[in-house]
């Protein structure tokens, strides 16, 4: 069985983009409240490129770029985007499950896998089927890295690596698992306690 992975790194951000397109192009941050240990959850691109960092303090945020316009992560703007992101999933594969909320690193990424079964009929290769689902997801203003591999975990963790460094292949082919997983640092698999 083949399974794609569409990956959006910066959920709360793309929801507030969504929803207020007036922040798109600013430096923009989501922050995890509003009290003073507040921190950065996700920053659009001119935030980062002005030194902000996920994970750092609203005070050490705004100390690198004055000009910050900040945001606190909306419950309600993320779930209408992860519903965008399932109707979506839908259009392209009658089996979809999205990956439920990450921790740590990952709490500001959203995820879905789809069956990739049978998909060359529609997109003639697994690459075509990655563009095509990336296209429209950018469309829907959801910019996100698809993959396809041979589980759900494996086409998450590609992503996942994508979204860090974009040079590398979107499909990962049969057996090639073990070669893609031994460079991996073990916190990316979230082991348990």
């Amino acid at each position: 069985m083949r399974i794609a992975c569409l990956l959006i790194p910066d959920l709360p951000l793309r929801a507030e983009l969504r929803a207020h397109e007036s922040l798109v192009g600013q430096p923009v941050a989501i922050t995890s409240g509003t009290d003073a240990g507040a921190q950065i959850v996700t920053a659009s691109p001119e935030a980062l490129d002005a030194g902000v960092v996920p994970g750092a303090s609203v005070t050490r945020a705004r100390s690198h770029c004055p000009r910050l316009q900040l945001r606190v992560a909306s419950p309600r703007l993320e779930r209408t985007a992860r519903g965008t992101l399932i109707d979506l999933a839908l259009s392209f594969s009658p089996r979809v499950a999205l990956v439920p909320r990450g921790h740590g690193p990952w709490m500001a990424e959203a995820a879905i896998h789809l069956d990739a079964s049978g998909i060359h009929a529609l997109f003639r290769s697994e690459s075509g089927f990655a563009s095509e689902l990336e296209e429209r997801a950018s469309q829907l203003g959801l910019p996100g890295i698809a993959t396809v591999a041979g589980s759900r975990d494996i086409a998450h963790l590609l992503a996942r690596t994508l979204s860090r460094n974009p040079i590398g292949t979107r499909i990962l082919p049969p057996g090639g698992e073990a070669d893609f997983l031994a460079p991996l640092p073990v916190d990316w698999l979230e082991p348990g306690e």
